[in-house]
């Protein structure tokens, strides 16, 4: 009996540690172009190529509701929906880094949104 309380805290508290916090960072590349998010919150582009690109991108966007507990250490992200969404025929100059957008932010500061970018396709280069 013991041993299967053990077993379900464990499992209870491992739950609670993989929920605390939503992921936050993640990146794509294809070619020269690499687009990334910074924390979850900004999304930019890197072109390592001389040559100019135009690309395009898809991303998710998730909305987490933010609650704290006595016995968390970190506030708990609980995530309410995910949105999929596509930014198409960016350009980007050789060799440059730059900002995109920013997740939304929300008026109520129980809720957050994070970004997490899927998939560069539509690479080509624009320039010589």
């Amino acid at each position: 009996m013991k041993k299967q309380i053990m077993i379900i805290v464990v499992l209870f508290f491992c739950t609670i540690t993989a929920f605390s916090q939503p992921k936050t960072a993640s990146s794509a590349q294809s070619n020269a172009v690499t687009v990334f998010s910074d924390n979850g919150y900004y999304v930019k582009a890197k072109n390592n190529n001389a040559k100019a690109y135009r690309f395009s991108f898809k991303y998710e966007t998730t909305e987490y509701t933010v609650s704290t507990a006595a016995w968390a250490k970190y506030p708990v992200y609980t995530p309410v929906s995910t949105t999929t969404d596509v930014y198409e025929n960016v350009s980007i100059e050789g060799n440059e880094e730059r900002n995109l957008f920013t997740a939304p932010v929300a008026n109520d500061k129980k809720i957050e949104y994070y970004i997490k970018i899927i998939e560069v396709y539509n690479v080509h280069a624009i320039s010589e």
